[in-house]
């Protein structure tokens, strides 16, 4: 925000309190059911605030890219569980599929192989948002 205003003013300031609170809004959900962290929701409501709201949809289409490659890197490379991602398709797709039981088999969701660094995507999409926006005015 303090970026946000040095350069446009209280303009600028409302500019970036208002992609601050379209940020959070795109995350709040995954919070409030622990899909996501509290460190995730602050930082992409200030890097939402430091792009603005005029480059906001291009930035949170980058971090949702980012973050999708960055769970496949992750399940590739053998860094995280994919055994809420099996247990997901199989209750969805699998009528035989004993849902209670594939549930009490899934480990904690304390359990470090469970989580995936959004932070990074958040940091990849900013970067990217950047770069797409000195290229255009360049």
């Amino acid at each position: 925000l303090c970026v946000q205003s040095g350069w446009w003013g209280w303009a600028g300031f409302g500019d970036g309190l208002a992609a601050a609170g379209v940020a959070v809004l795109f995350l709040i959900l995954p919070f409030l059911i622990r899909a996501a962290g509290a460190g995730d929701l602050k930082m992409l409501a200030a890097c939402g605030a430091f792009v603005g709201l005029r480059e906001m949809p291009f930035f949170l289409m980058a971090v949702s890219i980012a973050g999708l490659f960055v769970a496949l890197w992750m399940l590739c490379a053998r860094q995280v569980s994919a055994a809420r991602l099996k247990h997901l398709f199989r209750s969805v797709f699998d009528w035989r599929y004993d849902r209670k039981a594939g549930k009490a088999a899934l480990p904690p969701k304390s359990d470090e192989r469970v989580r995936v660094p959004f932070g990074i995507a958040i940091a990849i999409g900013v970067w990217a948002t950047l770069l797409a926006e000195a290229a255009i005015k360049g």
